[in-house]
């Protein structure tokens, strides 16, 4: 009785919808499921190429589920320049979440603020490292950008936990200043970053998410990394982000 007003509420509204019901004497025992499709939750990201942004928007339902996605080139990006794109695509939807994907370097308070305003909706900034995962409970993503911080996060009981790098063991390198094109340093760094967040988080799975890889680097932090966990490294996946669209699939605003 104490969540019954508010039950039917959501009912009524559309939020909830009623699964299943069976009668052990008394009163039937209602069984409820949230309803996908009462709103979306709204993922922007931000990627910075040269000298433009790039930004890909996507819709999905409550469930998680894909619904549709869109990208575009702005030569700079104001506090407003998602207004119009957003409200068409937005038109007629209830907005439950909007979730911003962006390095640390890129996030702006007073966007996020002008966004929770015009949208009347929860709106967070969210590690891009989320993106090149799955959602399987402990699943951990480590992100490795050319000129960019670490960054890593992991999925646990429903929502993702991010932060930056661990300093649990010195590295031999700052990433931000290294040269990249030195497999060797990269190598030892990715293999200890692979150690270090092994010790600490205990992952099921560790996806590397870089432009660097190549087949023999791959195999190459594979070997490293097993033999500074002594053969109880999880299971390494590696990932390049996708491929930027050609400039004319995108509109240029």
């Amino acid at each position: 009785m104490t969540v019954h007003k508010e039950v039917r509420r959501m009912l009524q509204e559309g939020e909830v919808r009623e699964v299943s019901r069976r009668s052990i004497g008394g009163r039937p025992a209602i069984v409820y499921g949230y309803n996908g499709n009462y709103g979306v939750e709204v993922r922007v990201e931000f990627r910075r190429q040269r000298s433009v942004v790039d930004v890909r928007v996507e819709l999905r339902d409550l469930l998680g589920n894909a619904k549709s996605e869109q990208k575009r080139v702005y030569a700079t990006l104001e506090v407003s320049s998602l207004d119009g794109w957003l409200d068409e695509l937005l038109r007629g939807k209830k907005v439950e979440r909007i979730g911003l994907f962006c390095s640390p370097s890129q996030r702006r308070q007073d966007l996020l603020d002008h966004l929770e305003a015009r949208y009347e909706c929860v709106v967070e900034y969210r590690s891009p490292v989320c993106l090149a995962a799955g959602e399987q409970n402990g699943e951990l993503v480590i992100s490795f950008p050319v000129d960019g911080e670490m960054e890593c996060a992991q999925w646990r009981d429903g929502r993702w936990y991010t932060s930056g790098r661990p300093d649990l063991l010195p590295l031999p390198a700052v990433w931000t200043e290294m040269d990249y094109s030195d497999h060797t340093l990269v190598e030892e760094m990715v293999a200890r970053m692979v150690q270090i967040t092994v010790c600490v988080l205990s992952p099921q799975r560790v996806i590397l998410y870089s432009d660097l890889w190549n087949t023999r680097l791959m195999r190459r932090i594979r070997f490293n990394a097993d033999s500074k966990l002594h053969g109880a490294v999880p299971p390494l996946v590696f990932r390049r982000p996708q491929p930027a669209c050609r400039a004319n699939a995108f509109e240029r605003s």
